[in-house]
């Protein structure tokens, strides 16, 4: 059996892919964190389901994050340790800065950038 995806709720990160070599050496790319925030599991509707399928798409996932000012983009990365997923889509809930975030697991795994572990605005 595979293991447990997530906890039902919990804490999340948010990353973006960023070249982490310096000037003039051999491209680096790493895992850098953008923000932290708190989500809970979703469980998504038939039709969500069936709209997928229709769509041949993929996802393994959908959490509500909250709290989240900036937009979280498709393309950006999650971490719910220790599994690595690519956001597809974040939809927000009206009247909130609440996301609900479409995710794909990453089966290979981006190195973290942990010395600069929050980006500069």
């Amino acid at each position: 059996g595979r293991e447990k995806l997530m906890d039902k709720a919990g804490i999340l990160s948010i990353y973006e892919l960023a070249n982490t070599a310096g000037q003039g050496e051999k491209p680096r790319e790493k895992l850098v964190k953008i923000a932290d925030a708190c989500y809970e599991r979703r469980s998504f509707g038939v039709s969500r389901i069936y709209g997928a399928k229709m769509a041949n798409a993929q996802f393994d996932a959908v959490v509500r994050v909250h709290g989240m000012r900036k937009e979280p983009e498709r393309g950006q990365y999650v971490i719910i340790a220790p599994a690595q997923f690519r956001i597809d889509a974040a939809q927000p809930v009206a009247g909130s800065y609440d996301w609900d975030l479409t995710l794909i697991r990453q089966e290979d795994h981006y190195d973290v950038n942990y010395q600069d572990n929050q980006k500069n605005p």
